[in-house]
C-alpha cells in the first residue's frame, strides 16, 4: 500500500515539473550587447577617485542621491531620490526612486527593473521593465533587448532591437525619422488609436484597445473563470482521493484543531520561500537561480491550490457531521464551498481579504501535512 502512494505521488510530482519547467524561457544568444571584463578577474574595489573602480560583487544603495560610476560585476539594487547611473553593471539593476538617468556612458548588460516617475535613458541596456510617469529614451539610448513599459507619456528617440511592449496615452519619436526606432514590433495597449509615423519599426504595428469591456463581458468572464477554477480544483480533490484517501481526514482535522495555528504556518512558509528565493537570486552568482525560481513556482503552485484545500477540509467536516459515509458527497460539498469562495471574491475589499485568508490557511495545512502528516493521523485515529 505504501509503496503504491509512493509510486502514484512521484508519477504527480513527475508531471508538474515536466509542465514548470516546458514553459521555461532560455535567453537567446544573440544579445546585442557584448560585457566587457576586467583586466583582473579577481579585482576588488579600488579607492581612487582618477579612475573607474570595479567592484566584483552585488551592491545595494540606499540615499536620497544616488551616483553609480563604478565598473559591477554583479546585480544593483537602488532605492533613492534621485538616481544616476554613469557606469557598467554586467548584472541586473533594480530602481526605486523619484528619477532615474542612465547616462551615455553607461552600460547594463542585464535586466533593468524601475519605478520611478522620471526615466531617461541615454546608455545601452538589455531589457527594460519599467513603470513611469514620464520615460525618454534619447538619441543615444540603445535597449538591446525588449522594451516592456507603462507610462502615460513616451519619447523614443533612441534605438529598441527587438520588440516594445508599452502601455500609454502618449507616444512620441523624432520629427525626422531616418532609420527605424523599433527592430521589432510595436504592441501598444491605449484608450485611443494613436498616431504613428511612418518607419518607425520594421515589425508590426498591433493596437490594443483598452477600458472597452461590456458589462456582458465582464460576467461572462467572470463565470468562464469560475468554471474554469471548479475544473481544476476538482481534478486537484480526485487526484488527492487517488493519491491519499487519508488526506481529506487531516486537513478537516487541522481545520477543526489548528485553523489558527495553519494560518500563521502558511505565512511563515510563504515569507520564508520569498526570502530564501530573494537570497538565492541576490547572493549565489547565479548558481542558485534555478533553485529561486523552482521555489517559487512550488509557492505559485501550493497557493493555486490552497483554497480547494481549504474547502477541502470545510467539506470534510460538513460530511462528518451528517455522517456521509461516500466520497461522492464529499465531493460536492468541497465544490460548493469553493464557488462560495469564488462568488465572494467580486465582493469589493472584503471579498479578496477572505480569500487571501482562507489561501494562507489552506497553504498552511499543505505545509502541516507533510510535516506531520504521520503524528495527525495516528492522532484522528486515536479518537
Amino acid at each position: 500500500m505504501k509503496n503504491n502512494i509512493l509510486t502514484k505521488t512521484f508519477l504527480c510530482l513527475f508531471l508538474l515539473l515536466f509542465i514548470l519547467f516546458s514553459y521555461t524561457v532560455f535567453a537567446s544568444n544573440d544579445l546585442v550587447i557584448e560585457p566587457r571584463t576586467a583586466d583582473d578577474p579577481q579585482a576588488t574595489l579600488v579607492e581612487n577617485n582618477t579612475e573607474d573602480t570595479y567592484v566584483n560583487s552585488d551592491q545595494f544603495l540606499f540615499d536620497s542621491i544616488v551616483e553609480v560610476s563604478d565598473n559591477i560585476n554583479g546585480n544593483v539594487a537602488i532605492y533613492g531620490s534621485t538616481v544616476t547611473i554613469k557606469g557598467e553593471i554586467q548584472g541586473d539593476l533594480l530602481v526605486i526612486a523619484n528619477s532615474l538617468e542612465i547616462a551615455k556612458d553607461a552600460m547594463i548588460y542585464g535586466n533593468v527593473f524601475a519605478y520611478s516617475p522620471e526615466i531617461e535613458i541615454s546608455g545601452i541596456v538589455s531589457d527594460v521593465y519599467a513603470v513611469s510617469n514620464n520615460f525618454i529614451l534619447e538619441e543615444s539610448g540603445i535597449i538591446g533587448r525588449n522594451l516592456n513599459l507603462i507610462s502615460p507619456n513616451i519619447t523614443l528617440y533612441g534605438k529598441v532591437s527587438r520588440d516594445a511592449n508599452i502601455n500609454t496615452s502618449n507616444l512620441s519619436f523624432s520629427e525626422e525619422i531616418k532609420q527605424s526606432v523599433i527592430e521589432g514590433n510595436l504592441n501598444y495597449w491605449s484608450n485611443s488609436e494613436l498616431s504613428i509615423p511612418e518607419g518607425v519599426t520594421d515589425g508590426e504595428i498591433k493596437f490594443n484597445q483598452l477600458n472597452t469591456r461590456s458589462t456582458e463581458d465582464v460576467i461572462l468572464s467572470a463565470i468562464s473563470s469560475i468554471i474554469t477554477s471548479l475544473i481544476l480544483s476538482l481534478a486537484v480533490i480526485l487526484l488527492s482521493l487517488w493519491i491519499s484517501p487519508e488526506f481529506k481526514d487531516r486537513v478537516g482535522m487541522m481545520l477543526k484543531n489548528n485553523s489558527r495555528k495553519s494560518f500563521w504556518i502558511g505565512l511563515l512558509i510563504a515569507f520564508v520561500i520569498i526570502v530564501v528565493s530573494i537570497l538565492l537570486l541576490l547572493f549565489s552568482f547565479g548558481l542558485g537561480s534555478t533553485i529561486a525560481v523552482c521555489l517559487l513556482g512550488l509557492l505559485i503552485l501550493a497557493f493555486a491550490i490552497s483554497n480547494t484545500v481549504f474547502s477541502m477540509a470545510v467539506s470534510k467536516l460538513i460530511v462528518n457531521k451528517f455522517t456521509f459515509k461516500t466520497n461522492t458527497p464529499f465531493i460536492l460539498f468541497s465544490l460548493l464551498i469553493l464557488l462560495i469562495l469564488s462568488l465572494l471574491r467580486y465582493i469589493p475589499y472584503l471579498g479578496t481579504i477572505l480569500n487571501i485568508i482562507t489561501s494562507i490557511i489552506g497553504l498552511g495545512m499543505i505545509g502541516m501535512n507533510f510535516y506531520k502528516r504521520r503524528i495527525l493521523y495516528k492522532v484522528d485515529e486515536k479518537k
